[in-house]
């Protein structure tokens, strides 16, 4: 997809979304939609009002016409790079006879967006490797947008490689220290790659710790232990100062309160109040109303759209049952807002909505999000 440009400025990078839906009796498929800034007098514009889900004077939704792979890969990272859709790791079904069933690994898939009859392609990861990458609970894209990388779980090695040198070498780099029941890797800036590694304990709040690897030394190190309070599998780094997370329950309670918690990976501490200004409506963030432990949250992320300012989406999920009762739909919601910071004794964090959409998926079984161009 080419970025669009209005007169003066970068459009928004486009937002991905990945959603599993289910097909028939125990089948599942990919619905693939993208979430970009509404440009004026772009070639895009000229596509009919039935290609929308939803469409404003400031961003619009729309679904991606890709075409099906082989096999449904699950378990997969994803991401968006170099105007390509990348599927990392994951495993699917294999049925060697009919009457035999077998999970085997996947290497990485991609597909490139700007082909207008695209298909998939793929890349086998090392024999020694691939059974590392059967389970990948995230990928990042470095903010540069020149690596993508992703970890498997239960630690052993993460992947790393650069999306316009893909076909060629990739490296996997050893992470021992990973060997947790999962990893999650955060962000990844130009000069850091920010992972949690988690833990779970019955009848506790999922906990673990925060990791930080300086590239320049390719090292991993410990910066704290932490609550698990959020269901995002991203997070946003601002000025290498702060880690910024989607949380469901505020951290280090079992209370349910979604918002956006800071880190300060100065004091290596959450600032006493998340960032203001998102009202809780259940429509730009989701509502404060008491639930059940898991919340009404199925998906959120966090993402950065522009990298010339602070301009940032978080996007979430939550499953409404139909008035007729008979399935589930999932609404997607999106906002967009410029993040405002103050210095004082604790720096204050303050959101400045600029848009935001509401879309039905449909019945989904899950959702991916990330951007790229």
């Amino acid at each position: 997809m080419m970025s669009l440009a209005k007169t003066g400025r970068v459009m928004d990078t486009p937002i991905y979304l990945r959603m599993v839906i289910p097909v028939g009796r125990d089948k599942l498929k990919n619905r693939w939609y993208v979430i970009e800034e509404t440009g004026e007098g772009s070639a895009a514009d000229e596509l009919g009002e039935e290609h929308w889900v939803h469409k404003s004077p400031k961003d619009r939704v729309k679904i991606l016409d890709l075409p099906d792979y082989d096999h449904m890969i699950q378990s997969a990272g994803f991401a968006v790079a170099n105007s390509r859709l990348f599927l990392l790791g994951g495993s699917y079904s294999w049925s060697p006879t009919p009457a035999e069933e077998r999970v085997r690994p996947s290497g990485i898939v991609y597909i490139d967006l700007q082909q207008s009859d695209p298909s998939w392609c793929e890349i086998q990861l090392p024999d020694e490797i691939e059974f590392t990458f059967m389970r990948v609970l995230g990928a990042v894209v470095s903010d540069d947008g020149e690596w993508i990388s992703a970890v498997g779980e239960g630690g052993g090695g993460m992947l790393s490689f650069r999306p316009r040198d893909v076909g060629s070498s990739l490296a996997v780099e050893p992470c021992m220290i990973l060997r947790r029941h999962s990893s999650l890797l955060l962000a990844h800036t130009e000069t850091k790659i920010f992972m949690y590694c988690r833990d779970f304990h019955p009848r506790a709040l999922p906990s673990g710790v925060l990791l930080c690897n300086e590239l320049k030394f390719n090292f991993w190190g410990m910066l704290d232990k932490l609550p698990w309070c959020s269901r995002s599998t991203t997070a946003v780094v601002v000025r290498d100062s702060y880690l910024i997370s989607f949380a469901v329950w505020s951290p280090g309670t079992d209370e349910y309160r979604p918002a956006l918690y800071v880190y300060d990976l100065g004091s290596l501490k959450w600032l006493p109040e998340p960032v203001q200004g998102l009202p809780n409506d259940g429509n730009i963030f989701p509502s404060w109303e008491a639930v059940e432990t898991d919340g009404p949250i199925s998906e959120s992320f966090l993402m950065r759209v522009q990298r010339d300012e602070l301009k940032f989406a978080a996007v979430w999920s939550e499953d409404h049952v139909t008035d007729d009762r008979l399935q589930t739909e999932t609404l997607v919601h999106c906002s967009k807002f410029i993040l405002v910071m103050s210095q004082g004794q604790y720096p204050t964090f303050r959101a400045e909505l600029v848009s935001s959409a509401t879309f039905n998926a449909g019945c989904c079984a899950s959702m991916e999000g990330t951007t790229g161009r």
